[in-house]
């Protein structure tokens, strides 16, 4: 409460990455060679933590993963991407670090891993 007084709540709270992590891992996987843009990716019921997510496609390309913003297929694409080079891909972005505006409050963020997001795995 305190910092809401003195800091940009964008910079002072922390936030579920939500679907903007999406194009984050597609990337990583293209960038590891793990897929292209025309990827078909299967969309049969995912489970995730507590949660079974199922998609009204069958599959998709990656390019349509994005462009429908698909919850599977973007969590199967984050399955090909080992935790460790995700971590490191999230930093190299400025992910997991303060926006360092100069406001008090600044919230680093949290990193995360297939295994913590969302409940995933």
């Amino acid at each position: 409460a305190a910092c809401a007084d003195t800091a940009p709540r964008a910079a002072a709270v922390g936030y579920e990455p939500g679907s903007i992590i999406k194009p984050i891992w597609v990337a990583k996987a293209i960038d590891m060679g793990k897929v292209t843009p025309a990827t078909r990716i299967d969309l049969s019921p995912y489970r995730f933590g507590d949660y079974v997510r199922s998609s009204k496609a069958g599959s998709r390309t990656v390019t349509d993963v994005i462009v429908w913003s698909d919850n599977v297929g973007a969590m199967r694409i984050a399955d090909m991407i080992p935790d460790p080079d995700f971590l490191e891909y999230q930093k190299e972005l400025g992910f997991g670090a303060a926006p360092k505006s100069g406001a008090s409050g600044e919230f680093a963020g949290i990193l995360h891993t297939g295994k913590t997001i969302g409940g995933k795995r």
